[in-house]
């Protein structure tokens, strides 16, 4: 299975700060992952990534608006694809937190091989119309599921979203332990345990 906690690559660990590694993929302003450092103890390097280097700008201001003694030595803006850092950096995360504007389909696949072993992924969807059944092939395109519109359908995107993260982690004789999961408004919001384990891929 991939390594646990390896060195990610193209940056110098040497003076991160201890503690649980963080990837927030999409940032945008850096406000979850400044949150991140202010509120959560003992965390340590958060890369805040965004593709777009103007966004990348605007979160370096406030980072250091924010205080550099304890928000700007722990949040590293990064600019990039999510998706890259996420291959570059096989079980380099012991947190990755995904919350796109719409699907997340494209960033499982690399998510599921970028959490280190029992780390946490944390996953946003706001494409609730497809997950609810307004598009059926739209949602099979994405997530490998045909769903109903029906009332239940708020639980039962959860449970698509859910199964999707798990094919993926499968493909890597991985397996999730899902931890909480939230339907609130317009979105859904996941967190998951990723584990290795061939056997329990197998009862998945």
């Amino acid at each position: 299975g991939p390594p646990t906690n390896p060195t990610p690559v193209g940056r110098d660990t040497t003076n991160d700060p201890p503690g649980p590694k963080v990837l927030e993929g999409l940032a945008a302003s850096g406000l979850r992952s400044i949150r991140y450092a202010k509120e959560i103890p003992g965390l340590g390097r958060i890369v805040a990534n965004d593709l777009d280097p103007a966004v990348v700008e605007a979160m370096k201001r406030n980072i250091e608006y924010n205080g550099e003694e304890v928000v700007g030595a722990k949040v590293q803006p990064s600019v990039g694809d999510a998706r890259l850092i996420m291959m570059q950096n096989p079980g380099g995360f012991d947190v990755v937190d995904l919350d796109p504007y719409g699907s997340p389909s494209m960033l499982l696949d690399s998510a599921v091989q970028a959490v280190s072993e029992g780390g946490l992924l944390l996953v946003t969807a706001t494409d609730m119309a497809t997950l609810c059944g307004n598009n059926g092939e739209a949602c099979f395109g994405k997530y490998g599921a045909y769903p109903l519109h029906r009332p239940y359908c708020h639980e039962m995107a959860l449970r698509i979203l859910l199964s999707s993260i798990q094919q993926h982690a499968a493909r890597y004789k991985r397996y999730i332990v899902p931890v909480i999961s939230c339907s609130i408004d317009f979105y859904i919001r996941l967190c998951v345990r990723v584990y290795t384990s061939a056997a329990e891929v197998k009862n998945a």
